[in-house]
């Protein structure tokens, strides 16, 4: 298993992640009309591992009844951040992350093991700085397939729940999205951006069935969907405070396997709210709430030869809640977390292409950071997890009737270490 050197800045790691966000948001408030400086650019590399690990029960294939479960998991990762003003009035933002990751599952009928690299993604973000009170934007993300999207025998396995360990799918194809939108800052103390953006997939080829005849395992073409979203934010920015309200619809095309459509996850509405507060210029409260609503979805019907809606709850109300209390002391700054999730029904995981249950999920956690210089620095945290998930009634697909599944319990710990360099 090959681990490498934890190194990142506290901007990706989690215990000061809604800070970060709140004082780039806040930034982009009161200096973002005056971002028209000379060719200067600023650089950061980072690099960090995570290590999960849980323990809990499970419902493996052909029973019912809840089975002793566990699973670990290592992912390192490593980027590449740069902004800077090529030339006069434009500001350009480029990222760039990739990483490697070991997953193991041990789960009895589940047991599996995975090590590879992940996909690698990119963006790039142009600015204009020229008009008063207008920023138009342009930006372009994509999805380099660099991670292993086939995974054959029970290595499947070693694909876990994402709310249980950080890197649920191990690889896709290629993905690109732009994004136009604009910034309008309508005092120094407020910012409002509306886009509106897409993501293109491009197919890919997954593990398929095995050959009955052969004995082999055969893969087949996946074809997912494409996305198109609308985005708005309000941001305000006065003294202690920052304050952030955001919202998005997405809504997508149908998901292909080889030829025959096989799902459309159902419109999805989500909301956010940022805001923080300082007390004193070491102390500072952040709070970050979201809701997300997903509708109905759509399910292939092998009778009717089409999609059907599905005819159980698979649309859910997500909540998430988290506190962050920072306290800076010298070069060190403490910031205790507390987080919690409610999903109400079973929903789809857009981003590891997988179900997840209805389910609550507690965390609580500390982050510690040291400024080794005015460049470096080095960050730990840890976070401890319980998870419960509801029972699911019996459900009817196709008229075919599903046993129901009991409540589950998982407790679980994420660890992270990392080191950021900025030059």
């Amino acid at each position: 298993m090959r681990l490498g050197v934890a190194f990142s800045c506290f901007l990706i790691s989690s215990g000061f992640s809604a800070h970060a966000e709140t004082a780039n948001a806040s930034r982009s408030c009161t200096q973002a009309c005056d971002e028209r400086g000379g060719a200067t650019w600023s650089t950061t590399y980072t690099h960090q591992v995570d290590v999960y690990s849980w323990t809990g029960s499970k419902i493996t294939p052909g029973s019912t009844a809840p089975t002793p479960a566990g699973g670990s998991q290592v992912y390192t990762s490593f980027g590449l951040q740069s902004t800077g003003t090529p030339v006069e009035n434009f500001k350009l933002e480029l990222n760039g992350r990739g990483g490697y990751v070991w997953s193991r599952q041990s789960t009895e009928n589940l047991a599996g093991e995975v090590e590879t690299f992940v996909d690698t993604t990119v963006s790039a973000t142009a600015t204009y700085l020229g008009f008063n009170g207008v920023q138009p934007f342009l930006a372009l993300s994509g999805n380099i397939p660099t991670g292993q999207s086939v995974v054959r025998g029970r290595g499947v396995n070693a694909r876990m729940d994402s709310d249980l360990v950080g890197v649920g799918s191990f690889g896709a194809g290629w993905n690109i999205g732009p994004t136009l939108g604009v910034n309008l800052p309508v005092t120094p103390e407020i910012m409002i951006a509306l886009s509106g953006g897409a993501t293109f997939r491009a197919p890919y080829e997954q593990e398929g069935p095995i050959d009955f005849c052969t004995s082999q395992q055969g893969t087949r073409m996946q074809r997912p969907s494409d996305a198109y979203t609308l985005n708005g934010s309000l941001g305000y920015s006065s003294g202690a405070i920052f304050a952030q309200v955001s919202g998005s619809w997405t809504t997508e095309t149908d998901s292909y396997v080889d030829d025959t459509p096989v799902y459309r996850a159902g419109n999805q509405w989500s909301a956010m709210v940022n805001a923080s507060y300082s007390w004193t210029p070491a102390i500072s409260t952040t709070v970050v709430g979201s809701w997300s609503y997903s509708e109905v979805n759509f399910s292939y019907d092998p009778t009717l030869y089409r999609l059907v809606p599905d005819q159980f709850n698979s649309n859910s109300h997500s909540y998430r809640v988290r506190i962050d209390q920072s306290v800076s002391l010298g070069d060190w700054t403490v910031a205790p977390y507390v987080s919690w999730l409610l999903r109400d029904q079973n929903a789809w995981d857009r981003q590891s292409f997988q179900f997840l249950p209805a389910r609550t999920k507690w965390g609580v956690g500390t982050a510690v950071r040291y400024r080794l210089t005015d460049k470096i620095s080095l960050t730990s945290t840890f976070e401890r997890v319980w998870i419960d998930d509801f029972e699911n009634p019996a459900k009817v697909i196709n008229e075919n009737p599903i046993a129901a599944i009991p409540a589950l319990h998982y407790d679980g710990w994420t660890a992270t270490i990392a080191l950021g360099w900025s030059f």
